[in-house]
């Protein structure tokens, strides 16, 4: 059975002469693994992690099914050429976390809060590791913003399928936002197009998303577009001297472009 923290230590299916890894159900609370090489196939067993802190631990090549992460802490661990299938991390904490943007796959996997895990990245700024690969921070930096967005493709496609529409929502902003960066920091480092032109573009994505919840609103465009029809009636009125509701005819005419070309052309004459 693992003691209080678990460290220096090869986690694997292999272990099953342990008793805690012999039962169907395991439950781990309030355990720590510090400096683990956690690998293998974790598939076959209902495991449970609560309030558990996993700090400076590999997870790579192993594979977890049906596993539940809840109120954990991720600190400086790698999670790249990992599998999460049918798993849960509900209120988890993420700090420094390693990804593979197409080596890190989330299947039919519920990750509430995404925005906590795609925000903590760990990029590499360190000078001295990055000489050793002829690498820079700036390529650093692209490679991060890139392994990022397909991160968050992969959970957008995963919360398609399972948990809350709110983490779907949330899942389809954090995609459109980071892929828009992505390509954006791509392309100025190439000089195809100046990186303002590009923030732009994500403004007005931002934007158009925000006015519908990324999809999950159907009520806040209707109210968006009658509060520019009220504004524009009000405009209207007040340049023109006419009365309101003259001004609130022309302006929903002119937005259902049924009357623009009338209005265009009483304007000419």
């Amino acid at each position: 059975v693992f003691d209080e923290v678990t460290y220096n230590s090869k986690i694997t299916l292999l272990e099953s002469s342990s008793d805690v890894w012999t039962n169907k159900t395991i439950r781990l609370k309030n355990k720590e693994f510090y400096r683990c090489e956690i690998t293998g196939f974790f598939d076959d067993r209902y495991i449970t992690f609560k309030e558990c802190t996993v700090r400076l631990c590999d997870f790579a090549a192993s594979h977890w099914k049906a596993a539940k992460f809840t109120r954990c802490r991720f600190i400086s661990t790698s999670l790249s050429l990992t599998t999460f299938e049918e798993c849960e991390f509900r209120d988890c904490r993420w700090e420094n976390v390693g990804i593979s943007g197409n080596e890190t796959i989330v299947r039919k996997t519920i990750i509430t809060q995404p925005q906590s895990l795609l925000s903590r990245i760990f990029v590499q700024q360190d000078s001295n590791v990055l000489s050793k690969y002829n690498s820079s921070a700036v390529d650093q930096f692209e490679k991060n913003l890139s392994s990022r967005a397909e991160l968050a493709r992969n959970i957008m496609l995963s919360h398609k399928e399972v948990g809350k529409e709110e983490d779907f929502y949330s899942s389809v902003r954090l995609f459109a936002q980071l892929n828009a960066l992505s390509k954006a920091k791509k392309f100025s480092i190439r000089r195809a197009f100046p990186w303002c032109v590009w923030r732009m573009e994500y403004a007005v994505l931002t934007m158009v998303g925000a006015i519908n919840g990324w999809g999950a609103s159907i009520l806040r465009p209707f109210g968006v577009g009658v509060g520019l029809v009220l504004i524009m009636a009000v405009i209207n009125a007040m340049v023109f001297s006419v009365q309101f509701s003259d001004a609130l005819r022309q302006t929903l005419e002119i937005f259902l472009i049924a009357g623009y070309g009338e209005h265009t052309a009483q304007g000419g004459a």
